[in-house]
């Protein structure tokens, strides 16, 4: 209303003129557009509020709004005996299916973890074993297969270097001793 009043005080110079320029029309014209600032004045303040409000989840007294706790399905009094006994019987139905999935899932899991220690080269008498070493709910079940597979891995090159050490050893495809290795060799050899 400032910059009306100044552009007025402009233009009238004597009391007299103030009749003639501000006419009816144009003092309705004020009295809207100062009631129009005034809303807009007031609705903006109220979304600022409202939206502080809501963003610190506070009521209109600046209270913490509490949320109430959901109801929980069977606690309705309301609910026919029929009904909750209903529903208990399908939330036994979706545990037993749940549990028969991820044992399904292990299962699955726990064939492809022994395909993958075989295709390593461990023998058919040791995959349970090492197999069970596997978490088969693991994000990165390979890494816990190659876990698995350096167990056995360092174990059997563990009981290679005792048989060694001790002179117990015979390397695979036969009883090698210093009698027929030499043997072998003149046979083999034409000189």
């Amino acid at each position: 209303m400032e910059g009306v009043a100044a552009d007025f005080s402009k233009t009238i110079t004597e009391e007299a003129q103030i009749e003639t320029v501000l006419t009816d029309g144009v003092i309705s014209s004020l009295k809207f557009s100062a009631q129009f600032a005034q809303t807009e004045g007031d609705r903006r303040v109220n979304d600022g509020l409202k939206a502080w409000r809501e963003k610190h989840n506070l009521d209109e007294n600046g209270k913490p709004i509490e949320s109430p706790t959901p109801p929980k399905p069977g606690d309705d009094k309301n609910v026919p005996d029929w009904a909750k006994g209903l529903i208990e019987k399908v939330d036994q139905m979706a545990t037993t299916q749940e549990s028969i999935t991820k044992s399904q899932k292990s299962a699955q899991a726990l064939e492809t973890v022994k395909a993958q220690l075989k295709e390593k080269g461990v023998p058919d008498k040791f995959l349970d074993t090492y197999a069970k070493q596997v978490d088969l709910e693991a994000e990165d079940l390979n890494a816990s297969v190659e876990a698995a597979y350096n167990s056995y891995d360092t174990l059997q090159k563990g009981i290679k270097a005792e048989l060694i050490e001790s002179g117990d050893y015979k390397p695979s495809g036969g009883s090698a001793t210093e009698e027929t290795t030499t043997e072998s060799i003149k046979t083999w050899s034409p000189s």
